[in-house]
C-alpha cells in the first residue's frame, strides 16, 4: 500500500468536513449545529492557504 501527499482540489475542504461530522455523528451523537462549527474549522484554515496549504 502506498500513500501520496498531494495538495488539496477544489471541494474536497467540504468532503472532509462532510465524513468528518458523520463519523462522529454516529459515534457520538453530535446535535447538526456541530457541522457549522466543523465547517467554520476548515473554512479558517483553507482561507490562510499560503500559511497552511491544504
Amino acid at each position: 500500500m502506498s500513500i501520496e501527499i498531494r495538495e488539496g482540489r477544489p471541494g474536497e475542504a467540504s468532503l472532509v468536513a462532510h465524513l468528518f461530522f458523520k463519523l462522529f455523528e454516529k459515534n457520538h451523537d453530535f446535535l447538526p449545529t456541530v457541522e457549522g462549527y466543523i465547517l467554520n474549522s476548515i473554512a479558517e484554515y483553507y482561507d490562510d492557504y499560503e500559511d497552511n496549504g491544504l
